[in-house]
């Protein structure tokens, strides 16, 4: 074979993505979705909030965190609607991603789930819902409130 002329070769394999999240520090916040709440580390030396969960603040290297129930209520600040999406999303197409803002002001990047892309405003009212798939798995989307 020649390769002279060839500029390119084109492969296609399927990709199969695994996540393991370590747990750790951030045991309290899973624990918490699965019981259908929402808590989010404070940090206790110098009042940082951190979404999503750590367990060491980066703003002043302490390790000391609270954890601090938040309502699950927001607002929405941005969207974007996708009809192109990479491999590993193609059978979720079209789909909504949204930054949602809680009442108390911490911003949280979910999908935008049960809304009509016509109908999806700047500044909606939104909850983030807290879905839990089986016993070791639960996420959370942002809905209409």
């Amino acid at each position: 074979m020649n390769f002279d002329d060839i500029t390119s070769i084109q492969t296609q394999h399927p990709l199969k993505l695994v996540y393991q999240i370590p747990l750790g520090k951030t045991k309290t916040f899973w624990n918490s979705m699965s019981k259908g709440k929402l808590v989010i580390p404070k940090c206790v030396k110098c009042s940082t909030y951190y979404f999503p969960p750590q367990g060491d603040c980066s703003k002043c290297l302490s390790s000391e965190m609270e954890w601090v129930e938040f309502s699950t209520d927001g607002t929405l600040e941005v969207f974007t609607h996708l009809m192109v999406a990479p491999g590993s999303f193609m059978d979720k197409v079209p789909y909504t991603v949204a930054i949602g803002k809680l009442n108390q002001g911490i911003k949280i990047l979910a999908w935008l789930k049960d809304v009509e892309y016509g109908k999806i405003k700047i500044g909606m009212n939104i909850k983030l819902h807290i879905k839990k798939i089986d016993e070791t798995k639960c996420v959370y989307e942002w809905r209409l409130n």
